[in-house]
C-alpha cells in the first residue's frame, strides 16, 4: 500500500519512493497543469515530489492519504512559484 511504502521511505528505503513516483507522477502532472499554465508542470511535479521526500526523510509527511498530501504539495509549489 502507499502507507507501507511511505513507512519504508521513513526507515531509509528511499527506493520505495520510486514506486510512489511511478503510481502518482501522471496524476500529479494533471494537477500541476490544471493549477498553473505559467510554469512547466514537470518542474512543479519534480519539486513537489522532492519536498515530500525531504519531509519523509525527516520523519514527517503523510500519515494517511499519500495522494492528498502530494496534491497539497503540488498546489503549494505552484502557488509559491506563481
Amino acid at each position: 500500500t502507499d502507507l507501507e511504502l511511505v513507512s519504508k521511505v521513513r526507515e531509509g528505503h528511499t527506493a520505495s519512493f520510486g514506486e510512489l513516483w511511478h503510481r502518482y507522477q501522471g496524476w500529479a502532472h494533471h494537477i500541476a497543469r490544471s493549477t498553473t499554465g505559467r510554469y512547466d508542470a514537470e518542474d512543479i511535479v519534480q519539486e513537489a515530489f522532492a519536498k515530500v521526500l525531504r519531509s519523509l526523510r525527516n520523519g514527517h509527511g503523510p500519515r494517511e492519504g499519500f495522494a492528498h498530501y502530494l496534491r497539497t504539495a503540488v498546489r503549494s509549489v505552484a502557488a509559491t512559484w506563481g
